[in-house]
C-alpha cells in the first residue's frame, strides 16, 4: 500500500496576478516528425481554485490564472489517417515538484480535448498527431511562483511493434474461493526445484500447482491447484505485503509492513513452498513504506560475502518519505545489517519522494532499484558493490510518471527498465551498461491502442528477450476518476530482439481486470476505486515462460457489464454516501505459446495444438461433452475430432467431429447401460493435436432432470420524482423438491446489479436502491437453485423516474444580430429544487455553467447554478434561430434574429478646395460614412487614390466595413488627386462606396 503524496505548502509573496498568462513565446507550428517547440509558462504565483472542484473544465480569469500557449500542427490533413501511430507530446517541468500544475490540450473552438491532471513533475500528454489548432494550456493547482520549461514534440511512430506469431497466455484463478478478496499488491515467485509458483496478496500466501504436475496430470489448460500456504505471523495485518522467489536456491521470502510500527517488517521465508516457515529473529528496520525485497549473487567489486551456508545475498529497501534505504542480509534472511541510503532529494535535483519499484539483482552482482522520478526522469538507483554504495542513473529520454517502475535483468546483465511515462502509457528503454546509457525507448502499450497504463512490471531472460506486464485501457480520459468509463485488461508485452520490437498482446480479451470507476494511483488519499493498490509482479520459469502475478478485479456481472462489484455505504446523511469498488481475485497469466524468454526452448511455429481439457456430464441417453480451448500452436484451431472407449485404457474408435471449433459435442449414439471413457484431440493446418485428459460418464451416476426455479420481483414505489428510492423484494420458487434457491442476480436497469451468493433458501430479500437521475428502468432479477441451474425468464418490473423541475426561466431574445457567429444569452441563475438536475441542449445549443467552457454534451446543473446559452445565428438576414435547453423536466428556448442588410450608404461628399497650384496632388478631409450595416464595396474614378483610416493610399478595389450602428468603426474615408495642369482650371474626380457616388473638387489659382 502506498502512503499519501507529500504535499508542502510554499508561502510566497508576489505582486498581485494580472490576467489569464501567456506563454513565451506564444505560439509555435510543428510540420514534420522530429520537430520539437520549446516556451515557458509562468511565472505562475496564484493558485487556481477551479481545478480542485473541476479538474477536467478549469476556468480562466484574472483571478483565476491560466497559462496558453497557441500551437499548430501544420501537417497534412490525412496525416493521422497515413501515421496513426505518430504523436504530439507536451512535456512540462517546474523547479519545484511539491508544487502542482495541470495540462490541458484545447481544440480551436475552445474545448478541451486531452488533459493531465497528475501533479507530476514534469507532468505530460500525447495526442494523435492530427492538423489542426490547438491550446496547451497550463493551470496551476497549487502555484509556487514557477516559470515551467515546456516543450512540445512531433514524434514518429515510436511503437516498435513486431511481426509474426505472437505469445500466448492461459489465465488460472482458484476455484475454491481461497484467493478472492487478496486485495491487490500480487506478488509471485516461481520455484524451478519443484516447478511450483508461490504468490502473495495483502496478507494471504497461496501456492499453485500447474495441472500438468497434479497426480493425475492433467493439461495446462486445465484447473490448477491453489493452497493456502500463509505464515500465521505474515497473515495478521499488513501495510504493504512483498513476496520473492530465489529461483537459485528455491527459497521463498515473504514480508509484512506492519501497521502501528512504521519502518518494521515481519520477514519470514521457506525453504518447501509454504510447507514450513522461518520467522526472521528480527525484523527489518527500514522506511515507512513500499519494502520491496531482491536476492542475488554478490558483486565482484564489493567486499561483501556470505556468513554462513546461503550463497546470495538478501536486500530489503523501502522508502522514508524524502530518502530511501536498503540493507542487506548474508545469512539468507535470518539478521540484516545497517540501512544504506540510496536516494535522497539533494541527489535528485531536490525532488522530494523515494516512492520507488522492486529491488532486482542481476547475474553480476549488480543490484538495481528503479525509481520514478529524478530530476523529473525514470532513474535506476545502482550498487555495484553489494549495496554499500549507491548511483543514480538517469534514462534522460523519459518522464516520469505514476506508478512504480520495473527492471528486468537479462542473463548477461542487460536491464529492461518497464515504466510508466508521463504520458500514462507503458514504455520500456534498454541498458547495456548498468544505467549508464539507454537506448530503444518505445511505446509498448499504444502499439495495442492503450490510451492509459498502471501497474508495469518486468522480467528477461535471454540478452535479447524480455517482457513487461501491465493493466491498460483504450478508453482516454481522467483514467484514475470514478466517473472514468474504460474498461482494463491485462497486456503482455515481449521482445525477442533486444527491445528494439515487441508484441503486445491483450492476454484475456473476453475478461477484463477492471471494469468501469477508474483505477486509483494517488496512495491512502483514494478510497472508492483502489481496490488493485498499488502492483503487480512478473517472472519466468525454468524453460523462460512468462508468470505473471495480478488480482482480477473485474468478477462476475462486471465481465459482461463492464460495471465494477461495488458495496455501497450509506452516509447517513452527514456525508455522501460512499460507493467502494470491491472484490478481487488472485490470477496468474502463465504463458502457454508462442517463444518464450530462452531461445534453447523454441519450437518452429506453426504445430499441432496442445491438449484440451475436457468435462463432461450424461443423462440417460446422450453424453454431453464440453472442453476448454487449448494452445492453438500458432495456427487457428478448425475443429476437433471425439474419441470413445469402454475401457480406461483403451479410446481408439472415432466417434465424431464437430463442424468447426465449437466446445461442444453431445454423444446421442451410445448404451444406456455401458459406461463409456473419451477423449479428444484438437485440429489445425499442422494437423491433429494432442490428447485431451480421459472423462469417464457412468450411466449409474446420472443426475435426476433440474427443473429451472422461476423468480418473483416485487417493488415499491414504482414511480417518483428523481431521486427515487425503491424498495424491491427478490423471492421466487423451485419446482423440485431437493433443490432449494441459491442465489440472485438483480440488475436495477441504471447499469447497476446486486447479486447475494446465499440466497437462504426459498424465502424472500428485500433490498433498496436508488434512482439518481430521471428515465423509465427495467428491473430484471434471475435466480439460481442448488445445483446451479439458473431461470431462464426473469422477473421484471419498471420503475419511472420523473424529473424535477426548476422555477420557470427565459433567455431575452437577441434581435439584429450579425450572420453566423455566436450569440450568447444572459447569465440566469436556476432554483427551485434541490441538489442537481439534468441538463441539455439541443438545435444547435450550447450551455456553460458557472463559466465552465460551452458543451453540448448532457450534465447535471445544481440549483443556485449560473446558466448561459449560445449558438450559432442564421446564415441569411432576417432569420430566427431556436436552440432548446432542457432542465429536468422544464424546456425553453433561446432565440435570435439576424438583422436586414443595408447594402447602400447614404448620401456623401468630399467636397471641394480652391486656390490650388496646378498639378499638385491635393488631399480631402476625411470623412465617416453611415447608413449601412454590412460590408460594401469601394471602386476609385480615374485619378483617384483613396485610404481607410490611416492606411495606405491606393486605387485598387477594396471593402468597407461596418460596425453596429452603421458607422465605420471610428475608421476614415479619404480621397486624393492631382489639380489641373493650367491656372483658372478646376478637376472632379469620385469614389464609389457600395454604388453611391461621392465626388471631390479641386480649383487651381
Amino acid at each position: 500500500m502506498r502512503a499519501p503524496r507529500l504535499v508542502l505548502s510554499l508561502l510566497i509573496l508576489l505582486a498581485a496576478p494580472s490576467a489569464v498568462f501567456a506563454a513565451s513565446p506564444t505560439s509555435g507550428s510543428l510540420s514534420a516528425a522530429g520537430q520539437t517547440l520549446s516556451y515557458s509558462a509562468g511565472p505562475l504565483a496564484v493558485s487556481n481554485s477551479s481545478v480542485a472542484s473541476s479538474p477536467a473544465a478549469p476556468v480562466c480569469s484574472a483571478t483565476q490564472p491560466c497559462d496558453d500557449y497557441a500551437l499548430t500542427v501544420n501537417v497534412a490533413a490525412d496525416y493521422a489517417t497515413t501515421h496513426p501511430r505518430d504523436v504530439v507530446k507536451v512535456v512540462a517541468r517546474f523547479p519545484l515538484n511539491q508544487n502542482v500544475y495541470y495540462l490541458y490540450v484545447l481544440d480551436g473552438t475552445g474545448k478541451i480535448l486531452y488533459y493531465a491532471t497528475t501533479g507530476n513533475d514534469p507532468i505530460a500528454l500525447a495526442l494523435p498527431a492530427k492538423a489542426g489548432s490547438y491550446t496547451v494550456r497550463i493551470v496551476p493547482q497549487q502555484a509556487g511562483g514557477d516559470t515551467l520549461s515546456v516543450t512540445v514534440s512531433l514524434l514518429a511512430d515510436q511503437t516498435a511493434a513486431a511481426t509474426g506469431i505472437p505469445p500466448r497466455f492461459t489465465q488460472y484463478q482458484p476455484t475454491d474461493g481461497s484467493g478472492d478478496n487478496t486485495a491487490g499488491e500480487m506478488s509471485i515467485g516461481y520455484n524451478p526445484k519443484t516447478g511450483r509458483a508461490i504468490t502473495l496478496g495483502y496478507t494471504k500466501t497461496l501456492r499453485t500447482t500447474f495441472p500438468e504436475r497434479l497426480t493425475p496430470a492433467l493439461p495446462e489448460v486445465c484447473d490448477a491447484e491453489w493452497k493456502d500456504v500463509s505464515y500465521n505471523l505474515t497473515q495478521q495485518n499488513t501495510n504493504d505485503p512483498i513476496l520473492f522467489t530465489d529461483q537459485a536456491t528455491g527459497r521463498t521470502f515473504v514480508s509484512q509492513l506492519q501497521a502501528g510500527t512504521p519502518g518494521q517488517s515481519v520477514f519470514a521465508y521457506t525453504d518447501n513452498d509454504g510447507d514450513s516457515w522461518t520467522l526472521s529473529p528480527s525484523t527489518a528496520d527500514g522506511g515507512i513504506d513500499h519494502q520491496t525485497v531482491g536476492t542475488g549473487p554478490y558483486s565482484a567489486t564489493g567486499t561483501a560475502k556470505p556468513s554462513g551456508s546461503y550463497p546470495n545475498a538478501v536486500y530489503y529497501c523501502s522508502q522514508s518519505v524524502a530518502v530511501a534505504f536498503c540493507i542487506r542480509s548474508d545469512n539468507g534472511g535470518s539478521t540484516y545489517g545497517a540501512p544504506a541510503p540510496i536516494k535522497t532529494a539533494a541527489g535528485c535535483d531536490g525532488f522530494l519522494g523515494s516512492i520507488h519499484g522492486h529491488v532486482r539483482v542481476a547475474a553480476d552482482g549488480t543490484a538495481y532499484v528503479p525509481d520514478r522520478n529524478c530530476g523529473g526522469v525514470q532513474t535506476l538507483l545502482v550498487s555495484e558493490d553489494s549495496g554499500a554504495t549507491w548511483a543514480a542513473r538517469r534514462a534522460p529520454a523519459t518522464t516520469s510518471g505514476e506508478g512504480d517502475p520495473s527492471i528486468g535483468l537479462a542473463s548477461d546483465g542487460t536491464g529492461y527498465l518497464c515504466y510508466l511515462d508521463g504520458d500514462s502509457r507503458a514504455h520500456v528503454t534498454v541498458t547495456h551498461d548498468r544505467g549508464r546509457t539507454f537506448t530503444d525507448d518505445h511505446d509498448v502499450a499504444y502499439a495495442a491502442g492503450v490510451q492509459h497504463s498502471v501497474f508495469v512490471t518486468a522480467t528477461a531472460g535471454d540478452p535479447n528477450r524480455a517482457a513487461c506486464a501491465f493493466f491498460g485501457t483504450t478508453t482516454r480520459g481522467n483514467y484514475q476518476a470514478t466517473d472514468f468509463t474504460g474498461i482494463w485488461f491485462a497486456y503482455i508485452a515481449m521482445t525477442y530482439d533486444g527491445g528494439k520490437t515487441w508484441h503486445t498482446v491483450q492476454t484475456t480479451p473476453s475478461d477484463p481486470v477492471q471494469g468501469k470507476a477508474g483505477i486509483c494511483l494517488a496512495g491512502t488519499t483514494c478510497i472508492q476505486n483502489r481496490n488493485l493498490l498499488d502492483f503487480n509482479e512478473i517472472t519466468h520459469d525454468e524453460t523462460g515462460r512468462v508468470l505473471f502475478g495480478y488480482d482480477d478485479g473485474c468478477l462476475g456481472a462486471c465481465i459482461t457489464t463492464g460495471n465494477p462489484n461495488t458495496i455501497s455505504l450509506p452516509g447517513f446523511g452527514l456525508v455522501p454516501d460512499l460507493v467502494i469498488n470491491t472484490d478481487a481475485r488472485s490470477s496468474i497469466l502463465r504463458q502457454t505459446g508462442g517463444r518464450t524468454l530462452f531461445a534453447a526452448f523454441d519450437s518452429t511455429e506453426p504445430v499441432a495444438p496442445k491438449a484440451a481439457c475436457l468435462f463432461g456430464t450424461r443423462d440417460k441417453y446422450v453424453s454431453h461433452l464440453n472442453w476448454r480451448t487449448p494452445d492453438h500452436g500458432g495456427a487457428s484451431i478448425t475443429r476437433y475430432r471425439i474419441y470413445r472407449g469402454t475401457s480406461a485404457t483403451v479410446q481408439n474408435l472415432l466417434i465424431g467431429k464437430t463442424p468447426d471449433a465449437r466446445v461442444l459435442y453431445n454423444d446421442t449414439q451410445n448404451d444406456p447401460a455401458t459406461k463409456y471413457w473419451y477423449k479428444i484431440t484438437a485440429v489445425n493446418a499442422k494437423g491433429e493435436g494432442l490428447f485431451s485428459n480421459i472423462v469417464p460418464l457412468d450411466p449409474s451416476t446420472v443426475v435426476p432432470a433440474n427443473t429451472e426455479p422461476t423468480p418473483s420481483l416485487s417493488v415499491t414505489p414504482q414511480s417518483g420524482s428523481a431521486p427515487l428510492d425503491v424498495s424491491f423484494t427478490v423471492g421466487g420458487s423451485d419446482p423440485d423438491s431437493s433443490d432449494t434457491l441459491a442465489s440472485y442476480t438483480l440488475d436495477f436497469g441504471d447499469g447497476q446489479t446486486a447479486s447475494n451468493q446465499s440466497f437462504g433458501g426459498a424465502g424472500s430479500v428485500t433490498l433498496s436502491h436508488r434512482y439518481a437521475s430521471e428515465g423509465s428502468y427495467l428491473a430484471r432479477l434471475t435466480v439460481t437453485d442448488s445445483r446451479g441451474l439458473a431461470s431462464s425468464n426473469a422477473a421484471e418490473q419498471i420503475i419511472n423516474a420523473t424529473a424535477a423541475a426548476p422555477t420557470a426561466f427565459n433567455f431575452i431574445e437577441r434581435v439584429n444580430v450579425p450572420v453566423k457567429t455566436f450569440v450568447t444569452s444572459e447569465s440566469v441563475t436556476v432554483s427551485g429544487y434541490n441538489g442537481s438536475l439534468p441538463i441539455s441542449t439541443s438545435s444547435g445549443g450550447q450551455y456553460s455553467i458557472n463559466g465552465a467552457p460551452f458543451t453540448t454534451a448532457a450534465g447535471q446543473i445544481a440549483a443556485s447554478d449560473k446558466l448561459v446559452v449560445r449558438h450559432v445565428s442564421a446564415a441569411t438576414e432576417n432569420t430566427a434561430t431556436e436552440s432548446t435547453v432542457m432542465v429536468g423536466g422544464y424546456s425553453t428556448i433561446f432565440r435570435s434574429v439576424t438583422t436586414s442588410l443595408d447594402r447602400v450608404p447614404d448620401a456623401f461628399s468630399f467636397g471641394s478646395v480652391s486656390g490650388q497650384l496646378p498639378g499638385m496632388v491635393v488631399e480631402s478631409a476625411a470623412i465617416t460614412l453611415t447608413g449601412f450595416n454590412t460590408n460594401v464595396p469601394i471602386v476609385a474614378g480615374p485619378g483617384t487614390e483613396y485610404r481607410v483610416g490611416s492606411g495606405s493610399w491606393t486605387q485598387a478595389n477594396g471593402t468597407l466595413t461596418p460596425v453596429a450602428g452603421g458607422t465605420t468603426a471610428s475608421q476614415t474615408l479619404q480621397v486624393r488627386s492631382a489639380t489641373n495642369p493650367e491656372h483658372l482650371g478646376y478637376t472632379k474626380t469620385y469614389l464609389k462606396v457600395g454604388g453611391v457616388t461621392g465626388y471631390f473638387v479641386t480649383r487651381t489659382k
